[in-house]
């Protein structure tokens, strides 16, 4: 790969930072002088920067150039407003797991409903999680239980993303993306400029939000609220968690508020 910057000493002493130019055949077509420089380790400061800036850009644009509709498996966060606040975590974890899972577990097939993994036996079946899927309602701070998707944990390692990159060591976190990469059967590119991937996937979610709730209080306001729950009849044993949410006072009925 040709260099995208060179450094070149002047007769008088200086060093100069050229932007070089090739053709599609790798031949030099001209250099263009960035600026020039009182030493060695400026210029070589620069060039470090000017590469980085460099490879910054051409990330923006394969990723501009991206149709996430392609996707099937893309990076997710729960809203800040929502951490911790899961219908999961106000039943009875005897419910959850003796009698929703297994029913989640039959119906779906024992499969990841994302990439289609199967586990071989009992010790890998740990590794198909069920993951909430919730709609949010930020001006009555109301998580709406949709529905229990059935995925691996690679694959929901995906719908916590700000948490898997803190949690997960270097060689765990590439073996992720190259995951991602087959899931998705896209190009390798992506894990080079995953950072711009990122931010485009979370500023479009992030706009849809806005124009979804323009008028909201302010979030302080809003986290001192209690989360309050929803769930949708299709859930198993949707009877048993409704009751339990009723229990605590924290079933929303809108007709009461």
């Amino acid at each position: 790969m040709k260099d995208s910057y060179s450094i070149i000493k002047t007769p008088d002493g200086f060093y100069d930072l050229f932007q070089n130019e090739f053709n599609s055949d790798g031949i030099l077509l001209s250099q263009n002088l960035v600026k020039r420089y009182k030493t060695i380790s400026g210029s070589k400061n620069a060039l470090i920067r000017y590469e980085r800036e460099k490879r910054r850009e051409e990330g923006r644009k394969i990723v501009e150039e991206l149709d996430l509709s392609d996707f099937k498996l893309l990076p997710d966060a729960k809203p800040s407003l929502f951490h911790y606040q899961t219908v999961r975590g106000n039943i009875p974890q005897s419910l959850w797991l003796h009698k929703i899972r297994p029913c989640i577990l039959e119906r779906q097939g024992k499969t990841c409903s994302i990439c289609g993994w199967t586990p071989k036996n009992d010790f890998e079946l740990r590794k198909l999680h069920l993951h909430e899927i919730e709609d949010y309602d930020f001006q009555n701070v109301v998580c709406h239980l949709k529905d229990i998707d059935l995925i691996c944990e690679k694959c929901h390692a995906f719908h916590h993303i700000a948490r898997t990159k803190m949690v997960l060591t270097k060689e765990k976190w590439e073996d992720l993306l190259k995951h991602f990469i087959k899931v998705n059967d896209c190009s390798s590119e992506i894990i080079e400029h995953w950072a711009s991937f990122e931010n485009k996937v979370f500023r479009l979610k992030n706009e849809n939000d806005k124009n979804q709730d323009k008028d909201l209080p302010s979030i302080h306001e809003l986290m001192s609220r209690t989360v309050r729950y929803t769930v949708s009849p299709n859930i198993p044993f949707a009877d048993e968690i409704i009751k339990q949410l009723e229990q605590k006072g924290i079933l929303y009925q809108p007709e009461a508020y």
